[in-house]
């Protein structure tokens, strides 16, 4: 077993990399459980053991895991639900899915009976490895990502390393795309470690995933203890995701996150070039892992206007300006950049270029 403390102002909680098979929850009675439906039909003998645990009420709802179901529409049916079903300010919320499954059933968690406690159990990589970890919570709204939500806090996050035995490749590359993110955060030991042994951790080798998944954990967890409403420092997490998130939207979801998110580093680095601040030889360096997910990243064509038209209303913006996150080596990295429409639009156009 793992243990991972993070800590904040709000209240600190473990992550835990075990099997649900080993895991208590014994200061919990009622429970409701928001499960992806396919997740469930997958693994419903694991999850029915991991219910029988709890001694209490139990109610299972299953919910269809989509970027269109992230919204009130899906909030208003899982409340309705608990209201139905009595649960009281001492129920647990316990949402089992990947990072759609955990941002809905932690905001819903955040608003009822003005916040009842909640427990994640990520079960893609990608969540696993981010969104699970951080108290971010939301739904999608108007077409714009994740920009209604909530900074809420679980009780704790658990991850059973064997949900990821029956992830869709393209699943497995969206959680490696997300986790490289964190490879241009820190000092370039680990962005090397990925790209030597890329192909391993796509075939899901146990021991690098749960090393890297503790790597990145750690990370995120001393971002987030500094700065736990993204005031500062916690910026740097969004490298990537101003691009990302508005190709994402422009396109209706049909590029899936992690990708539109490997697609968005790619944008940065060559704005951040275009801009001067780095040279080409850098941008080469961060680019190589980049051309790793080549054959697994299916070419796009955007809209280049609509793409800065939901930039435009991205929630991290300031002051009505977009803002980026752009590299300058290595573990270090500028927050609040601006540019130009042209130079994004031409940063952007590379980028999709590449694949």
């Amino acid at each position: 077993m793992k243990e991972i403390l993070v800590n904040s102002e709000s209240n600190s909680y473990k992550v835990i990399i075990d099997s649900l098979e080993s895991v208590e929850f014994v200061a919990f009675g009622d429970a409701f459980f928001i499960i992806d439906k396919n997740v469930y039909k997958l693994h419903n003998k694991k999850v029915d053991r991991f219910i029988k645990k709890f001694k209490g009420k139990k109610v299972k709802y299953l919910f269809e895991a989509t970027e269109k179901n992230k919204s009130f529409n899906a909030i208003n049916k899982m409340l309705t639900e608990l209201l139905k079903n009595s649960f009281g300010r001492d129920a647990l919320v316990v949402a089992i899915g990947g990072g759609i499954t955990g941002d809905t059933a932690g905001f819903a968690a955040s608003i009822y009976n003005r916040g009842i406690a909640y427990v994640n159990i990520p079960t893609t990589l990608l969540s696993a490895s981010d969104s699970a970890i951080g108290g971010k919570t939301g739904v999608n709204f108007n077409g714009l990502k994740n920009h209604i939500g909530s900074f809420y806090n679980p009780k704790s996050v658990v991850i059973d390393t064997e949900f990821f035995s029956t992830l869709p490749a393209d699943e497995v590359i969206c959680g490696l795309g997300e986790i490289s993110k964190y490879s241009y955060l820190t000092e370039n030991d680990f962005n090397d470690y990925l790209i030597e042994n890329f192909h391993s951790i796509v075939e899901l080798d146990e021991e690098k995933i749960v090393s890297i998944l503790e790597k990145c954990i750690t990370m995120k967890a001393s971002v987030v203890e500094n700065d736990e409403k993204e005031g500062g420092i916690r910026k740097i997490l969004n490298l990537g995701h101003t691009f990302g998130h508005a190709v994402e939207s422009s396109l209706s979801y049909k590029l899936k996150h992690g990708q539109a998110v490997v697609i968005g580093m790619a944008a940065a680095f060559f704005l951040s070039h275009s801009l001067g601040y780095i040279p080409e030889k850098k941008l080469n360096a961060f680019l190589t892992l980049i051309t790793r997910f080549r054959p697994y990243v299916k070419p796009i064509k955007v809209d280049y206007d609509k793409v800065i038209s939901y930039m435009s209303k991205d929630k991290k913006n300031r002051n009505s300006k977009i803002k980026f996150v752009l590299p300058m080596d290595f573990g270090m990295t500028m927050i609040d950049m601006e540019a130009s429409v042209k130079d994004v639009k031409d940063a952007l156009s590379k980028a999709i270029s590449l694949f």
